[in-house]
């Protein structure tokens, strides 16, 4: 048997429900504490597959219901400013004018590339609500930001249970401990009357 088999054994062992009269009422608490905790971290995917498919809706409403618009640099970009070595994109923000659908002109700040002089036309990507960026989110960059969003929300439950699971753990530990000094301390009285009188 494996090392790991031995330990999960072991785990189901002092964990499991039975009428051993060795297993104190706090070890049974205890137990019951861990199904409990088990249980709710279970139940948590369902709040996470919820804010996944909502980041995927969201990432997929971007990439179908924005467009393309040719704008116009009105003033000329900031100069590249360098911010590390490793960086081959450099943005920086400058203001354009482009042409809704309906023929209205409007004005905004978009991503450019730094030193792009004014009158440059910039091909941008209008996202829903109206904010310019440089291009549609991709497939991966939605199913990923999805990914991480249910992880993440599934991981703070986790360490939610776990801190709540450690403090019962550590309560119950703390009336384990008294009970263990009070029973020594009866055992002791038993044990001291009798080694007197014989």
């Amino acid at each position: 048997m494996r090392g790991e088999d031995r330990r999960l054994l072991r785990f189901l062992r002092l964990h499991r429900f039975d009428r051993n009269p060795l297993r104190r009422r706090w070890d049974r608490l205890e137990s019951v504490t861990l199904v409990v905790a088990a249980v709710l971290f279970a139940l948590c995917a369902v709040p996470a597959v919820a804010v996944a498919g909502a980041f995927h809706a969201d990432g997929v409403a971007a990439e179908r219901h924005g467009r393309w618009v040719e704008a116009r640099l009105l003033a000329d970009a900031p100069a590249p400013m360098r911010v590390s070595p490793e960086s081959t994109m450099v943005r920086t923000t400058a203001k354009v004018r482009w042409s809704d659908a309906d023929g209205t002109v409007r004005t905004g700040v978009a991503p450019v590339v730094p030193g792009t002089e004014a009158g440059t036309t910039v091909r941008l990507w209008l996202a829903p609500g109206g904010k310019l960026v440089t291009g549609p989110p991709d497939r991966l960059e939605t199913v990923t930001r999805a990914v991480f969003a249910g992880v993440g929300v599934q991981l703070l439950a986790g360490g939610v249970l776990l801190l709540g699971y450690l403090t019962i753990r550590r309560l119950l530990d703390r009336r384990r401990a008294a009970a263990w000094d009070a029973a020594w301390s009866a055992a002791d009285l038993r044990w001291g009357r009798r080694g007197r009188s014989g």
